[in-house]
């Protein structure tokens, strides 16, 4: 369910990548996140963060490609967040981008340039 202003939810990661995904928790673990959430699917994940379900959701390795983020990333966009790569450089969309996200993502809908620059420090 969602929670309250103030309340910690969880990072959410993908199986495969665990360790990966582990490792950029604890980066930014001081910002909030208290558990990873494992879940299926790129678009799935955005939601529980829009949703309030997560506080963020890494995703630290190749993998993902733009036809699974697009939409989430608009939806996080119009709620006031945020999607990008995990450097915080924003994902290109335009005709001729390659369609693979070769660095990850980071998605949160609070506090995203801060977990950039934790991830990145």
């Amino acid at each position: 369910g969602r929670g309250g202003e103030g309340t910690s939810h969880g990072a959410i990661g993908s199986v495969p990548v665990a360790e990966a995904v582990e490792l950029q928790v604890e980066l930014v673990s001081d910002q909030g996140p208290t558990s990873i959430i494992r879940v299926g699917g790129a678009g799935y994940k955005a939601l529980q963060v829009l949703e309030g379900d997560a506080d963020v959701y890494v995703f630290p390795v190749d993998g993902t490609k733009l036809w699974d983020t697009c939409a989430a990333h608009a939806m996080l966009l119009a709620a006031g967040g945020d999607l990008t790569r995990p450097s915080g450089h924003t994902i290109d969309y335009s005709r001729g981008a390659s369609v693979y996200l070769k660095e990850g993502l980071l998605a949160s809908l609070k506090n995203h340039k801060t977990y950039v620059q934790k991830i990145n420090s």
